[in-house]
């Protein structure tokens, strides 16, 4: 069997309001494909520059990367 890294995704979750009970809602963004030669982190590091582009802060943010066996 052989491992295939792919590519990765970078999941932003951000407060988008309240629900009638009070709860918190949220909502999320992602940016895929991004090449997974870019080390995690070079993405950390980039951060604090997407965020200056949201309208609202993110509350979490995650990486994932896609592997592939065959």
């Amino acid at each position: 069997m052989t491992k295939t890294q792919g590519t990765k995704t970078i999941k932003f979750k951000y407060k988008t309001g309240t629900t009638a009970s009070g709860k918190d809602k949220f909502a999320n963004n992602t940016i895929a494909k991004v090449d997974s030669t870019v080390s995690d982190e070079v993405i950390f590091a980039m951060l604090p520059l997407v965020a200056k582009l949201q309208e609202v802060a993110s509350e979490d943010v995650e990486v994932q990367q896609n592997i592939t066996m065959k």
